[in-house]
């Protein structure tokens, strides 16, 4: 295990946030809750979970477990309730690589949802496979998750894609870097997948591509760590020099067994929608309806 410098502060309040969830899943049973209530702020509490077992307690195999849990979530978000994950989810998908799950990542690409739009007053019915074909944003998380899944013919048409259709959008030339690291994936090509892991970790990328994040960016890089784990599960063993790329975490090594609690969370909160609510004021219902807009358990204080 690294021996990993997390300043006091970002320590504490890791370890605040763990508390609250904690606190917050005493509640879950609560009639006024269902699972698609809380599969949202679910998917953080595991994630928050996984860095917390991983920089606080030193356990490798929880943390991978804690990212099990997160891909687990995604995957009945996207099932149950056609969740357009991808297209904007490109940690969730990182996640799902850190498990190293072959069977859940295996399962993360078969994954499908149906996209709803309007072009020129009329609704159209697709998909995010179909947008994929398109060259629209999402290709991108479908990159990836080709490349986690060893899918290299589907890798192969994919960069095709970006190559004849997104890169010739002005609005798209981020992807340009991205795409480069992907072809040397494809090509089997370890020093230019480490030249790019190093360039999206260095000062000016991490802050760029993390500026969202409030609390993590201080202590991983993303997309590189995740980038990084892809390079390994495609046999090209780099080594990062970022201290925000945790080596011990890319060698493959599943965890002999797996476990799923989200079944369990899913048939106690399926209860919940059995239950007659017309006697539970309606402000909690209404505050249970709108848990997505408030991130509680992302909010640095």
């Amino acid at each position: 295990m690294e021996q990993i410098d997390l300043s006091k502060d970002y320590k504490k309040r890791l370890l605040e946030i763990y508390n609250e969830d904690e606190e917050q899943q005493k509640k879950w049973l609560d009639p006024k809750y269902s699972f698609k209530d809380r599969a949202y702020p679910l998917f953080f509490v595991y994630e928050n979970k996984a860095w917390v077992e991983y920089l606080i307690n030193s356990n490798i195999s929880k943390t991978k477990q804690n990212f099990n849990n997160c891909a687990l979530i995604d995957c009945e978000r996207i099932e149950r309730f056609n969740v357009r994950l991808f297209d904007y989810g490109r940690t969730h998908v990182l996640y799902c690589a850190l498990s190293d799950n072959r069977e859940l990542i295996n399962r993360y690409s078969q994954l499908n949802y149906e996209i709803k739009y309007i072009s020129r007053g009329k609704e159209y019915i697709t998909s995010y496979r179909d947008f994929v074909e398109q060259g629209e944003d999402c290709i991108y998380c479908d990159l990836m998750i080709k490349a986690m899944n060893r899918d290299m013919d589907g890798l192969a048409h994919n960069l095709r894609i970006v190559e004849d259709i997104t890169l010739k959008k002005k609005s798209r030339q981020w992807m340009q870097p991205d795409y480069e690291f992907f072809k040397a994936i494809l090509n089997k090509d370890k020093d230019k997948a480490f030249k790019f892991v190093e360039f999206i970790s260095s000062i000016k990328q991490h802050n760029s591509r993390n500026r969202e994040d409030i609390l993590k960016k201080h202590f991983v890089s993303q997309p590189g760590m995740g980038f990084a784990k892809i390079a390994w599960i495609n046999e090209l063993e780099i080594e990062p020099t970022s201290d925000k790329i945790f080596k011990d975490l890319l060698p493959i090594k599943p965890l002999k067994i797996y476990e799923n609690p989200i079944e369990e969370i899913i048939q106690k909160l399926e209860r919940n929608d059995k239950i007659d609510k017309k006697n539970i004021p309606e402000q909690s219902l209404q505050k249970s309806n709108n848990l997505d807009k408030q991130p509680w358990w992302r909010i640095w204080k």
